[in-house]
């Protein structure tokens, strides 16, 4: 169990487990973003999506360090336009604080801080604090149903006012 390897890179769901104590882990992933709307396509290009994940104090506690590149492209008949940068740094931590018993899922926090440190077009300007609850249940050991509940401060389109992002996976 504890030389097992799980990634939260590339993945919809934040993984329940920690990387353990005394422990670096480093993954990278690409997504990529396709919406045909009303006449506008929009794509986005991510990459590398760096994540350093450390291992302190103990097995239950990690400290999670990520950046990222963004391209996106939107395209009418008539027009294009392109933006592209660096995204804000992201500052977190992993607490593990329940194990399995029964129906009970694992469950782990992701208390997190957007730092702005990214380009005009992809900033918020401004610290924005977020919480991933991540919780998750081993069906077989093969099979895991993983859950997140997300809860972030996003700049609004205006750059001015902020908002809640919900999430749910």
């Amino acid at each position: 169990e504890s030389d097992r390897l799980i990634t939260d890179r590339p993945h919809v769901s934040e993984a329940t487990a920690t990387v353990g104590k005394d422990r670096i882990q480093l993954e990278t992933g690409y997504t990529f973003f396709l919406d045909r709307n009303a006449g506008i396509e929009t794509t986005r290009h991510s990459w590398p999506e760096p994540l350093l994940r450390w291992g302190l104090f103990a097995d239950w506690f990690e400290l999670r360090l990520g950046t990222n590149y963004l391209q996106e492209t939107q395209s009418t008949l008539l027009r294009r336009s392109r933006l592209s940068g660096m995204d804000d740094m992201l500052v977190a931590s992993k607490i593990a604080l329940v194990k399995q018993r029964g129906l009970l899922p694992v469950f782990t926090i992701f208390p997190q801080l957007r730092i702005p440190t990214g380009d005009r077009d992809w900033t918020g300007d401004k610290t924005l604090p977020g919480v991933n609850f991540a919780y998750s249940w081993a069906v077989t050991p093969l099979i895991e149903i993983e859950c997140n509940t997300v809860f972030n401060r996003k700049r609004a389109d205006d750059g001015v006012n902020s908002y809640t992002e919900r999430l749910q996976t």
